[in-house]
């Protein structure tokens, strides 16, 4: 059946008025709408459980050391104002993201651990792009399988999945690039390409959407030939720097370099992260992504080949992604500021995902030319292999470029058993996790650099974690040495964490 494909002439009896044969299968395609919005409520519905049930079979821990300290930033922001607000506006830190957690935080219970209570909102955060990207895609769909084959490709995306349950920022850029596409279908253009600006306080490589699409707009009110062309595209490029500019200038109050952004922004030691291969990201994609990623590169396929005429969301779609795609395997290449990760792309998941879309959409189409059972058929299958992508969560973890594939408990969770802190004693780190569970921040006075062990008047709790150590804060184990011996254990990596005292 193919819901949105009004004209009923085909079915009509001879001598039977269109008008007449609409008003008698209007019942029909409400009773379909109605299975296929049940359809997409039900395997959304069954996406949040299932990432409500991880954060808590994985309670108060997170994937990498990154979320741990997205969270920390966060409650440092408001502890010392205005001094503090610098732990928002750092470039790593990415202050649209920073500031929410922030806010949030601040509503929180004091008991309650922030690494779970972040990482709920992240699952809010990837239901709203949902429910953005379904808007678009049961409006540019002809068949009435594809919305709901997009709904189970996005709740049970591998990356995606994992991208949500973290405290990382990904997935409230997720929410704003499918907020943003989905101003862009309505042609509400300053307002998407405004959102589009946000979205590089949250991800700065996510500019690129933002320029793709303020060049469409551009090309296509030229086509229009539309009075004052220029000054429209001149406003809509001051409304997608507008986010960027002002947090730039925030930074060079701070900082007094007027080109914050870039100068204090990540290494620009070459390697810093790790260098890979120029196919690196596809052969990630094809382990982990299989789905997505072939029907993404599917509908763009499509697109070229000039199979249904894009709309005005899909094409600029296409182009983004592709370039975005190649920017990150050309950094990972070169290894400038990039660790290889697949939650990069996160946030751009929308847009793959309508690509996927029309892939589905054709596909489907196809197989009703063929016979009327073969899409639900296709449909179960496909539902049951994006379920089966999940796997990599259940099974043994295996370690790719320092992430693991499956969430392991952490042991830094022992350090307050282990570790009791009193209000007096300085905490020496350089390892989030550790500030974390400890429950110090970085605006706490008690906690300092690592490397101030070399200084023989430190005087406190000092955690040492092999590799981590040595590669950030410049110590070995042999500086310790002098210090008494507290604990020590071993993480998931084989590597083993030291604690001493002094």
């Amino acid at each position: 059946m193919q819901v949105e494909v009004i004209d009923p002439s085909p079915h009509a009896r001879p001598g039977k008025a269109p008008e007449a044969a609409s008003r008698t299968r209007a019942p029909e395609i409400r009773r379909a709408l109605r299975v296929q919005l049940g359809a997409c409520a039900a395997i959304l519905t069954v996406g949040v459980v299932l990432r409500a049930l991880h954060v808590w079979w994985r309670f108060n821990v997170d994937w990498e050391p990154d979320g741990y300290l997205h969270v920390l930033y966060a409650q440092s922001v408001f502890t010392d104002w205005p001094a503090s607000l610098w732990y928002a506006i750092q470039v790593w830190a990415k202050p649209l993201y920073t500031l929410v957690v922030a806010l949030y935080d601040l509503a929180l219970p004091a008991a309650l651990p922030r690494i779970p209570a972040v990482q709920l909102m992240n699952v809010g955060f990837w239901l709203v792009a949902m429910g953005f990207l379904l808007a678009i895609v049961r409006t540019g769909s002809r068949h009435w399988a594809t919305p709901v084959a997009v709904s189970a490709a996005g709740a049970f995306s591998y990356v995606f999945f994992r991208g949500s349950v973290t405290a990382n920022t990904e997935p409230m850029g997720a929410a704003l690039t499918a907020l943003g596409l989905w101003l862009w279908q309505k042609r509400r253009r300053a307002s998407g390409l405004f959102v589009f600006g946000l979205l590089a306080l949250v991800r700065l490589d996510a500019m690129v959407f933002g320029a793709v699409f303020w060049a469409s707009g551009v090309l296509e009110t030229a086509r229009e030939r539309r009075p004052r062309w220029v000054a429209h595209s001149v406003a809509g490029a001051c409304l997608l720097l507008l986010p960027l500019a002002l947090w730039n200038f925030t930074g060079y109050l701070f900082t007094g370099s007027r080109l914050f952004v870039l100068t204090h922004g990540y290494s620009s030691v070459p390697g810093f992260f790790g260098f890979g291969p120029p196919l690196h990201f596809v052969t990630e994609f094809l382990v982990f992504e299989p789905l997505l990623f072939v029907f993404g590169c599917a509908g763009a396929a499509l697109l070229v080949l000039g199979r249904r005429s894009g709309d005005r969301v899909l094409a600029p779609v296409a182009i983004a992604a592709t370039l975005h795609f190649a920017v990150l395997s050309v950094m990972w290449t070169f290894g400038i500021a990039s660790a290889g990760l697949l939650r990069y792309f996160v946030f751009a998941y929308p847009g793959y995902l309508l690509l996927a879309g029309r892939a589905l959409d054709w596909t489907f189409e196809q197989l009703d030319r063929w016979t009327p059972a073969a899409a639900p058929v296709a449909l179960v299958a496909f539902v049951a292999l994006g379920v089966a992508q999940l796997h990599w969560l259940v099974r043994a973890p295996q370690w790719r470029h320092g992430l693991a594939t499956a969430l392991p408990p952490s042991p830094f969770r022992r350090l307050p058993r282990v570790v009791p802190l009193d209000a007096g004693t300085t905490l020496y780190t350089d390892r989030p996790e550790v500030t974390y569970y400890l429950r110090r921040t970085p605006a706490s006075r008690d906690v300092a650099k690592l490397d101030r062990v070399r200084d023989a008047s430190s005087r406190g709790v000092f955690v040492f974690v092999q590799g981590w150590s040595e590669y950030y804060a410049r110590v070995t184990l042999e500086d310790f040495r002098a210090l008494e011996p507290v604990a020590e254990f071993a993480l998931p990596e084989q590597k083993r964490v030291f604690v001493f005292r002094r």
